[in-house]
């Protein structure tokens, strides 16, 4: 019996060690979560310190604006002045005041925080900051950290990671090289009116466009007289044209500004190139009042021969005189037929012979696929074609503010689409004219992809690379230039 007992007891020993030793560990995760988890104590911890740096460094930076718009007769913010003041608060080296567009970038170097001050003082953050990042800057053949780079493909490119990068692509451009069978990335946006997309103000190449000795020196030589100077001029002819292939890889240069005598775009001149994913924002304008049809200015380029842009949208305002050529791509197709595929414009143009994507097929073999205009211009898509032409528009739209699309002698027209504005305006017999409900709904978009599925609506025509319409409730349509058909389905860009 009291063998019997003695196991009993031990039995129930175990039993309770086992569930002592369950209970333990639960509470020992309990306690481990409590302590570590996202909400634990270590990371509530982290987050009040995190949050009291915050808090300071935006008083900082409060204190320090108060004491800079005191110190000013009509209380203004300037970078020099709100430099001074954050020296004197926190120590030389420090913080860095940098200019944004319209705004201030206040830069806490040890915690590598960023905000903003605006034209009121008021201040905002911390942001993130897309800076520029190049310890080589003004020299494309090295990516940011150093390495060479052969531009021979698109894994090897070139790199334009600065300012000073893209200013001496135009200096190497207009000297000679043209960059025939070379790759060039675009890895950022780029703002002329921002200190964040520049490194030093030092361009390693000689050229139109000289080196400074700051950022504030080339800054205002890029935003101001002359500005800019595009990339192949086409002065000597095939030499200083550019011939190689650029992805922007759906990046934005914003803030161009271009006043030249002749020819006026971010490219210049483009022969057998390929310029693709990018947008320009900013105002560009030829000058010369002659009656020359030399005087050319596009968004993209002035000038163009048997070139392919790609996704390419203009939002700057271009402006031409007298008889110069002006368009929100490209100003003149000179030969050989350039190609336009989903590309668009909603940037204004004014003055001479101008349109929203292409203001003179002088090679009447222009082909222009799958594009949009919604920016003013005397003709939505091309202006002016020369004698007997081979143009042909495939899947277009033109809801901008002019009074027709296209000029009549154009016939190879197909499922092109023009909001009429002007009845007394003569429209190409091929044009589809659309009322605004019809262009504003979801039928008239899946009208557009279905022609792109279908090869056009069963035409054979090769719709590869041609990017989806997409429908927006009550407003026009516009193009996903990241999902494109690939010959069986649609597909997208990751970037």
């Amino acid at each position: 019996m009291i063998t019997k007992e003695f196991k009993r007891n031990k039995g129930i020993t175990l039993l309770a060690l086992v569930i002592t030793i369950i209970i333990l560990l639960i509470l020992a995760g309990i306690t481990i979560s409590a302590i570590t988890g996202d909400n634990g104590i270590i990371g509530n911890a982290s987050r009040a310190k995190e949050q009291t740096e915050i808090d300071n460094e935006k008083e900082i930076v409060d204190t320090c604006i108060v004491q800079t718009m005191g110190k000013s007769k009509y209380g203004n913010i300037t970078k020099e002045d709100l430099q001074n003041e954050l020296d004197n608060y926190t120590g030389e080296g420090k913080t860095e005041v940098l200019h944004g567009e319209d705004i201030l970038y206040v830069y806490f170097t040890e915690t590598n925080r960023y905000y903003t001050v605006d034209l009121e003082g008021i201040v905002n953050g911390p942001v993130i900051a897309d800076r520029a990042k190049d310890n080589y800057p003004g020299d494309i053949t090295k990516d940011e950290n150093g390495n060479q780079l052969s531009g021979s493909s698109k894994e090897d490119a070139y790199q334009i990671n600065c300012i000073e990068d893209l200013c001496a692509l135009s200096n190497s451009c207009n000297k000679g090289t043209t960059y025939q069978n070379k790759y060039i990335v675009l890895t950022k946006n780029l703002d002329f009116k921002s200190d964040l997309s520049y490194i030093n103000g030092q361009i390693t190449i000689e050229g139109n466009i000289p080196s400074c000795n700051s950022i504030e020196e080339l800054k205002e030589i890029l935003t101001t007289e002359e500005g800019f100077c595009p990339i192949g001029t086409n002065v000597n002819g095939r030499d200083d044209t550019f011939r190689g292939h650029f992805d922007g890889n759906y990046y934005t240069i914003s803030n161009l500004y271009i006043d030249r005598d002749k020819k006026a775009g971010i490219f210049g001149a483009c022969w057998n190139a390929e310029i693709k994913n990018i947008a320009v924002k900013g105002k560009i304008s030829v000058r010369n009042d002659s009656s020359s049809t030399l005087v050319q200015a596009g968004g993209i380029t002035a000038w163009s021969r048997g070139s392919t842009f790609i996704n390419c949208v203009n939002y700057a305002n271009v402006e031409g005189a007298k008889s110069s050529r002006v368009a929100g791509i490209s100003g003149v197709e000179y030969n050989d037929g350039s190609k336009f595929i989903n590309c668009a414009n909603y940037g204004t143009m004014t003055g001479g012979n101008n349109a929203g994507i292409l203001a003179w097929d002088w090679s009447n073999n222009c082909k222009i696929y799958n594009c949009f205009n919604v920016g003013k211009a005397n003709l939505g898509i091309i202006s002016d074609v020369y004698n007997d032409t081979n143009a042909e528009l495939l899947n277009i739209i033109d809801y901008g503010e002019n009074s027709k699309m296209i000029p009549k002698a154009i016939s190879k027209v197909k499922n092109c689409f023009h909001l009429l504005q002007d009845t007394n305006s003569e429209i190409n017999e091929y044009v589809i004219i659309c009322d605004e409900q019809k262009m504003k709904s979801k039928e008239f978009v899946d009208e557009l992809n279905t022609f792109i599925e279908t090869g056009g609506n069963g035409s054979n025509i090769d719709t590869t690379s041609w990017a989806k319409w997409i429908y927006h409730e009550n407003d026009f349509p516009t193009l996903d230039v990241k999902t494109t058909w690939d010959g069986t389905e649609w597909k997208t860009v990751e970037k």
